[in-house]
């Protein structure tokens, strides 16, 4: 997989910051690896809500592709 776009970086950071998705998740969609993905979000100081679980699915829009970039 190529670069990938600042707009791309700045949905999955809106995503994972909502809750809608953990940091595996947006990996996975992206052909990342996962340690690169913690890096940054570390990096940029991502914060993820104070949620369970149950709470984050509960959020998640049907069909998964919340943001357009999900595969």
């Amino acid at each position: 997989m190529g670069r990938i776009s600042r707009e791309i970086w700045l949905l999955m950071r809106k995503d994972y910051e909502e809750g809608i998705y953990d940091l595996g998740e947006l990996a996975v969609s992206q052909g990342l690896r996962i340690d690169t993905l913690k890096r940054r979000a570390k990096e940029e100081g991502w914060k993820r809500p104070e949620s369970d679980r149950t709470l984050r699915r509960l959020k998640k829009p049907q069909g998964a592709d919340a943001g357009g970039y999900m595969q």
